[in-house]
């Protein structure tokens, strides 16, 4: 009998190196970039960055933070590294250090600071703002620059609201207001609007550049059909203890549930300290294969920080040791996404960061 405490964490580069590949096919001639921000969804920039830079020539990435830069620039000596929130007093030294790190600038503040504080010649990127309301320069405020000032950028770029609704109005809406704006301000900029759920919006969407992200790692940013894109994540946790559960007896923290016929139960070694979301408990399933037959089982009672437990009732010969499979090629983050009323890019963003969990790689090209 095998004994294991932790919950199991493998990410399948094999497959993400796939979706890559597929995703430069539907973006035609725009250059695909790779979004390894948050350490790369939690999956690992130092893995991810320097495996697309080797195995498939990727030359742009795009990340959060320049301390996020800083850890893969060494990994990845040709490319070129867009920083989206910016420079500040507390990233400048990084962007000094290193001229392939370009900072997106996305206010006059942020250019002020840039423009007194640069170490060399290099331009930076612009965002402008087109309809999400977020990070970006205003019209106003596009206005004001001149001529001189609006050439010394390398990229102008922007980010849609609604980019996953195929048929939603804010597309359209964006994408006019990008292609004014640009042809106003930038005539002669390369432009980048979309991120992953943009590039399956056509030739228009997809600009000169596109930054590939959640779908390159699995997740479907175009939910309107079917995944096209491989899936890069599993988790497994191991069965700690099996025993019966009387009728009449509750289940968990709060007594959520309780049994109106006799039952089986599994205790499973993962919760929401490793990343599993709360609001699984009583609506969320595992899954369990035995003797070479899955079977789902439902989660029963609160999702507690180490644990969770599992009707196993009509499952045959499941014993201790035993892995539960919470995502798989059958059960994949979207899903759980789904049934926990949250998005499957917080889900990865919550595991892959987290320390508990036995990382496997998977890698054989």
């Amino acid at each position: 009998m095998t004994v294991l405490t932790r919950p199991i964490l493998e990410i399948d580069l094999n497959n993400l190196l796939d979706n890559y590949h597929s995703l430069q096919k539907i973006a035609g001639n725009a250059v695909c970039a790779a979004v390894v921000k948050d350490d790369a969804y939690g999956l690992g920039a130092t893995n991810v960055a320097p495996m697309l830079y080797m195995e498939a020539g990727c030359r742009h990435f795009f990340v959060a933070h320049a301390v996020e830069a800083e850890r893969i620039v060494s990994q990845v000596p040709e490319a070129t590294i867009f920083v989206l929130q910016g420079v500040g007093e507390d990233s400048l030294e990084i962007f000094k250090q290193h001229k392939q790190i370009i900072p997106v600038i996305s206010s006059p503040q942020m250019l002020a600071f840039w423009n007194a504080n640069k170490p060399d010649e290099r331009k930076p990127a612009i965002q402008i703002e087109t309809g999400l309301n977020r990070l970006g320069f205003r019209e106003t405020e596009l206005a004001r620059m001149s001529d001189v000032e609006c050439q010394n950028f390398c990229l102008v770029m922007s980010h849609l609201a609604c980019g996953d609704e195929k048929d939603h109005f804010m597309n359209g809406h964006q994408l006019d207001n990008f292609k004014r704006l640009k042809n106003t301000y930038f005539p002669k900029l390369p432009a980048s609007l979309s991120a992953s759920d943009g590039v399956f919006l056509g030739q228009e969407f997809q600009q000169d550049l596109v930054r590939l992200g959640a779908a390159m790692y699995g997740i479907n940013t175009a939910p309107y059909r079917p995944n096209q894109m491989k899936n890069v994540v599993r988790v497994q946790a191991p069965v700690l203890q099996i025993e019966t559960l009387p009728k009449g007896e509750f289940v968990g923290y709060s007594a959520t549930y309780r049994a109106n016929t006799d039952r089986k139960i599994a205790i499973v070694s993962i919760g929401y300290g490793d990343g599993l979301p709360r609001s699984l408990s009583n609506v969320g399933k595992v899954f369990f294969k035995v003797n070479d037959k899955l079977s789902e089982a439902r989660i029963i009672g609160r999702v507690s920080m180490d644990n969770i437990i599992c009707d196993v009732t009509n499952i045959n010969n499941l014993e201790v040791g035993d892995m539960a499979f919470l995502a798989d090629d059958f059960y994949t983050l979207d899903d759980m996404g789904r049934d926990a009323g949250t998005i499957s890019y917080e889900i990865m963003s919550r595991i892959g960061k987290n320390t508990r969990y036995v990382r496997k790689l998977v890698f054989n090209r």
